[in-house]
C-alpha cells in the first residue's frame, strides 16, 4: 500500500515506518478493517523475494489482536486481556488436542488459519524473534507444521497460489530435524515437490526464495531432498496420490 504524506507542502515518500504509523492510527481506536486487496498471491513480493507490505500489514493487525471474520475480507479486534505489544506467536497452541489428525481434516479448515498465523508471523519477524520461535518447535508442534506443509501443497494446486507453497515450504523447513520421526517430512516434501511442478516451478526454486528465513538445519534437510533421483522423490514412491481436481484437489 504505497502512499505519500504531505507536510508543509512537501511530499514525503512512503516507507514502512510511516505505513506502520498509519495502521496504528486504526488499531488504537479498535476500528474494523475492511481488506481491499485479494488475499491470494499477495503475501510475498516476488521481485524482492521477501514478505509483501500487505503481509506486513496483516501481521501488524494480528499482533494488535485482530482476527479474520469468516470470508477474509474483514478483520476486527477481539476483546482480550493481553497487552497489544505481546508477541502473538505462541507455538504452544499447536500442542492442543484440536490438532489431532490435522493432516487429514477437511481442507480448508479453521485450524489452517491458526497455523498460518504462526508461519506468516515467523516469516515477517526479526531474526531474534524467529530464533525464539524455532526453539519452541519440537515434537508435536513440528508435526503440525509438517502437516500444514502438505496441506498447503494441495491448496497451492487448487488456487495456483505460489504463496501457499512458500508458506508450506517454510513450515516444512521449521519442522525439519525436530519431528518425533524425521521420515515424516519426506512424505510432505514429495507432495510439495509435486505441487511445485504442477505450478510450473521447482521445489529448489521455492527453497531458494525462502531459505534466508529458515534455520540452517531446515535448509540442509530441504536441500538433501532435492538431491534425490526423480523416481525417489516422486509422490508414487511415498504412496501419495493426486485426488480430485479444481477446488477438490488433494494429496492423499
Amino acid at each position: 500500500m504505497a502512499w505519500v504524506q504531505k507536510a508543509g507542502g512537501q511530499k514525503q515518500p512512503w516507507n514502512p515506518a510511516k505505513n506502520d504509523a498509519w495502521l496504528q492510527s486504526i488499531t488504537n481506536p479498535r476500528g474494523k478493517v475492511y481488506v481491499g486487496s485479494p488475499t491470494q498471491g499477495t503475501y510475498w513480493n516476488v521481485d524482492r523475494m521477501e514478505p509483501s507490505v500487505f503481509n506486513r500489514e496483516v501481521q501488524q493487525l494480528l499482533q494488535a489482536g485482530y482476527r479474520w471474520e469468516g470470508d477474509e475480507t474483514t478483520l476486527s479486534r477481539q476483546q482480550q486481556g493481553k497487552k497489544s505489544d505481546e508477541t502473538p506467536v505462541r507455538v504452544s497452541i499447536l500442542r492442543d488436542r484440536r490438532f489431532n489428525g490435522y493432516l487429514v481434516v477437511k481442507l480448508p479448515h479453521t485450524l489452517d488459519a491458526e497455523v498460518e498465523a504462526i508461519v506468516t508471523a515467523y516469516m515477517t519477524a526479526s531474526p531474534s524473534v524467529r530464533d525464539a520461535i524455532v526453539s519452541d518447535v519440537h515434537g508435536r508442534p513440528a508435526g503440525v507444521l509438517s502437516a500444514y506443509g502438505q496441506r498447503m501443497a494441495s491448496v497451492a494446486v487448487r488456487t495456483g497460489d505460489i504463496d501457499a507453497l512458500r508458506r508450506g515450504v517454510v513450515a516444512t523447513g521449521l519442522a525439519e530435524g525436530r519431528l518425533d520421526d524425521p521420515r515424516d517430512n519426506l512424505f510432505v516434501l514429495a507432495a510439495v515437490n509435486d505441487s511445485a511442478s504442477l505450478l510450473g516451478t521447482t521445489l529448489q526454486a521455492v527453497i531458494d526464495e525462502v531459505k534466508g528465513l529458515l534455520p540452517p538445519a531446515g535448509v540442509d534437510g530441504l536441500q538433501q531432498f532435492t538431491q534425490y533421483a526423480d523416481s525417489e522423490k516422486a509422490i508414487e514412491a511415498f504412496h501419495i496420490r493426486r485426488c480430485g481436481s479444481g477446488q477438490d484437489f488433494l494429496y492423499a
